[in-house]
């Protein structure tokens, strides 16, 4: 018995298996919400800088799995970012790990991404 694939258009899965890599392969850690601010996308790098396995943070709400950042600075960036369409970058202490991290955020309008550089304050 053979089994019979079928056929690749364009080579999606491929492409998909290379995007994956890249975005693996960024020292930053890299976030992606979608438009209901669930997460869509954890790098490797992001899941240990929150201290959580992003099995346990895929499909949920930003807000609901990390309740102490709300009317924080972090919020109001979060929000401003998507409101205006502008990209924005913050520094926030982060009590999971206990370190400072400069963020980045880059929203478009169906998603955003979230770009955090953690450095350990002196």
């Amino acid at each position: 018995m053979s089994v019979v694939k079928a056929p690749d258009p364009g080579g999606r899965h491929d492409s998909e298996g290379r995007v994956t890599r890249s975005l693996e392969s960024i020292a930053d850690g890299l976030v992606t919400l979608d438009n209901e601010w669930r997460y869509a996308y954890i790098e490797d790098q992001a899941e240990h800088a929150v201290g959580r396995q992003r099995s346990d943070l895929l499909g949920k709400r930003v807000w609901e799995e990390f309740p102490a950042i709300l009317g924080t600075e972090v919020e109001r960036e979060l929000r401003r970012a998507v409101a205006e369409q502008v990209p924005c970058e913050y520094e926030a202490w982060g009590a999971p790990r206990g370190r400072w991290s400069n963020n980045r955020v880059f929203p478009t309008p169906a998603w955003q991404s979230n770009s955090a550089t953690s450095w350990t304050a002196s």
